[in-house]
């Protein structure tokens, strides 16, 4: 395939009807949410993970009914768990994954757990080779019947191991693994990670998985250069696209994918965890030929990435994460993503330290939900963060 970049002329925030929404945190301590999913406009929910009463991580679940947003009660296997991402086909049917520790390996192994309009409880998944970490990082639906689920490993090279893609398919009885391309395979094992952090379907023939791949068996194998990985399923297999990387200077990561129509694509990331202290957001649009580079506008931020992305027909899509300068608490970050052009949004922040939007989901006319955290000055415990778009505003 032949890539071509695409520049964006926006380059000011424009004004947005984004608000901070109290969001309750259940113990002092890091309260952090990941990922969000609407049933409807008055049935959403959050998941992430919380302290633990013994210590470590517990999956944290939050509803919001219309009015408020509640905690509900999740099971918390192992001697740590997390939720990374979720999804609703409906108002009693949710799905919600992640990890938990640890197997027999003392390795993390993947967590699914499923809300049938009751409580939330925990479903078997399996897990790729059984020495090697897993965990599933996102999740979506077609149908109820017809649901993927995408992941790798829980740490860069757990346990000195390669590691590899996770994918998982539900197709109404049960949760079965998928073959999935490994692009990266270093000298010795644990010197390549392959990586995916989120999938999105059109329809049942055709979905979208984005993540990373890296070899790190260079000198300087702390600082990974990550390179962006791009999967497309048509029916049959999975199979890696070409797809662009910003620089090859800085890690490349895609955290997040979404579809308005099957030639209307955006998948988002940045620098993301491969020792770069610096880097530049990651954009890229699929016209229904080729994956190509965005411009996106300059915060004037060190260190900018976009964690997450939601795409609605004839409105856009809206994308979330963080910018920082370095020096100063880093701060939210939404661009609205329409067309080929990006532009950067007013958006809130809570007092203290670092503010950091992980995940959105919108429909309709641009109503939108956006979840992440938010650390304190000291950086020893964080809150719960969560900021709603009641309809968008014009840019």
């Amino acid at each position: 395939m032949v890539m071509s970049l695409i520049t964006s002329c926006a380059t000011v925030r424009a004004p947005s009807a984004w608000t901070l929404v109290r969001s309750p945190n259940p113990v002092s301590g890091f309260n952090e949410l990941y990922g969000v999913s609407c049933a409807d406009a008055t049935d959403c929910w959050a998941v992430g993970s919380r302290p633990a009463d013994g210590g470590g991580e517990q999956p944290l679940i939050e509803r919001f009914d219309g009015n408020d947003w509640t905690i509900v009660g999740s099971p918390s296997p192992g001697n740590g768990s997390s939720l990374r991402g979720i999804t609703c086909v409906n108002a009693d049917d949710c799905w919600a994954v992640g990890y938990y520790c640890c197997g027999p390996d003392i390795v993390s192994e993947t967590l699914v757990e499923h809300y049938s309009g009751g409580t939330w409880g925990i479903v078997p998944s399996p897990n790729g080779d059984p020495r090697r970490p897993s965990t599933l990082f996102g999740v979506t639906c077609v149908t109820a019947d017809d649901c993927w689920a995408v992941g790798g490993p829980t740490f860069e090279g757990e346990n000195g191991r390669e590691n590899q893609t996770v994918i998982e398919h539900y197709t109404g009885r049960r949760w079965e693994l998928v073959t999935s391309p490994d692009p990266v395979s270093g000298p010795s094992p644990q010197q390549s990670t392959n990586d995916l952090f989120a999938v999105a379907c059109v329809d049942a023939q055709d979905c979208w998985a984005v993540g990373r791949t890296g070899d790190a068996s260079t000198p300087d194998w702390l600082f990974i250069r990550f390179k962006t990985l791009v999967l497309h399923f048509t029916g049959a297999d999975w199979t890696v696209v070409t797809s662009p990387d910003a620089s090859d200077l800085q890690p490349n990561d895609l955290f997040s994918v979404s579809c308005a129509g099957p030639s209307d694509c955006w998948a988002v990331g940045g620098p993301g965890d491969g020792g770069a202290p610096q880097g530049q957001i990651l954009l890229e649009h699929f016209s229904g030929k080729v994956w190509s580079l965005v411009q996106s506008p300059d915060v004037g931020g060190e260190y900018q990435a976009l964690q997450g992305v939601s795409c609605t027909p004839g409105s856009g899509c809206w994308a979330v994460g963080i910018s920082s300068d370095g020096t100063t608490p880093g701060q939210t970050l939404i661009e609205h993503l329409t067309g080929n052009r990006a532009t950067v949004l007013d958006s809130p922040n809570a007092d203290g330290g670092n503010s950091i939007l992980e995940d959105v989901t919108c429909w309709g006319p641009g109503i939108c939900w956006s979840v992440g955290w938010s650390a304190n000055a000291s950086g020893s415990a964080s809150a719960t963060l969560i900021e709603h778009q009641p309809a968008a505003a014009r840019t």
